[in-house]
């Protein structure tokens, strides 16, 4: 039998376990030897108040199987601060290698023949945009070119100035019915032929007199430039469009046209009428310059008013675009025949 102090012993070696031979002799003996009591788990036998006194010891031997407990319910370890991740270190951007340019196959050079050819071409494009030789032709709309071209039919091409010089005789000494007869005929021509110019012209569309005339403009430099390039400066001028309103004239130029609109000007010789007006309009106040500009702000509502019903709202861009067509085929012209390129040009 185990005593309070063995049992205590044997409890502090053993843990919470109670040894089998003392757990199976306090479960079949009386109760009134053996106690059994139940702490935290554990079986704590005890001897009877009928065996044995009260002993210090078996509550001694209590503490210490709650103690025992207590111990062997250890306590989570405290967790260790989660260690910093190091943060990764930045990877140097690799550098792009460039790429490689490669080398535009060199432009053949082309051959005299070719570039003529070319050339040509390019003449006759200009021409086609420029409407070269397509205004009708007008009849004689004078006496002077009647008889010019009546009496010249039997020359052909070989006549001289002296010819035209004695003609122009003849002409002068005509009898005065016969050049009423010739005045009267001219008068005829001349509303024909401006009934057919204007039938002509309303048969194209408004933008492409505007390319026509930039055209025109075109190979007049161009005949200029080039020898071998035969133009008719009378098809070259620029086609009148009553459709297509003038470009506003500016502040100085409408008081200019006002000036010599008042007839003070007169009988001022030209390079006194510059240098007076330059000085008058240099002294003029805001108050005296105002109706000009009035007047040129309503002018170039106008004009924009009367651009957009032909070309649209966008008719700048559509005006700048047939600029540039007539421009590029310029361009080449002058850079086949090894001539200056042409100015850029300004805008209106």
């Amino acid at each position: 039998m185990w005593s309070a102090i063995g049992l205590a012993t044997h409890l502090r070696v053993a843990g919470t376990r109670l040894a089998v031979p003392i757990a199976r002799k306090a479960a079949t003996a009386p109760a009134t030897f053996f106690r059994r009591t139940t702490i935290h788990g554990t079986v704590v036998v005890r001897r009877g108040f009928a065996a044995t006194r009260a002993c210090p010891a078996a509550a001694a031997t209590e503490g210490m199987v709650r103690k025992t407990k207590a111990s062997a319910t250890k306590k989570p370890a405290a967790k260790k601060p989660a260690a910093k991740k190091k943060l990764a270190a930045k990877k140097k951007p690799v550098k792009k290698k460039k790429p490689v340019a490669k080398k535009k196959p060199a432009k053949k050079e082309l051959s005299e023949t070719a570039k003529k050819t070319l050339l040509s071409r390019s003449v006759t494009e200009l021409k086609q945009l420029a409407l070269y030789g397509e205004v009708p032709k007008a009849s004689g709309d004078s006496a002077w070119k009647l008889v010019l071209s009546q009496r010249l039919k039997g020359f052909g091409k070989g006549f001289s100035s002296s010819d035209i010089s004695e003609l122009s005789q003849q002409f002068h000494s005509l009898p005065a019915a016969e050049r009423a007869q010739l005045n009267l005929e001219a008068d005829q021509n001349k509303a024909a032929n401006q009934s057919a110019y204007r039938a002509w012209v309303e048969s194209k569309k408004p933008e492409d007199i505007l390319v026509a005339n930039y055209a025109r403009t075109a190979l007049k430099r161009v005949g200029e430039r080039l020898s071998n390039v035969q133009l008719d400066s009378a098809k070259l001028s620029p086609i009148v469009d009553k459709r297509l309103p003038k470009r506003p004239a500016n502040v100085k130029a409408l008081y200019i046209r006002a000036r010599h609109e008042s007839g003070d000007l007169v009988n001022v010789p030209f390079e006194e009428v510059s240098r007076r007006l330059g000085t008058e309009w240099a002294g003029l106040t805001d108050a005296e310059r105002k109706p000009f500009f009035d007047a040129v702000e309503a002018s170039v509502a106008e004009y924009d008013k009367v651009m957009n019903s032909l070309l649209g709202p966008d008719w700048q861009q559509v005006r700048n675009a047939q600029r540039n067509i007539v421009r590029r085929v310029e361009t080449r012209i002058s850079r086949l025949s090894n001539t200056p390129e042409p100015s850029p040009s300004p805008s209106p």
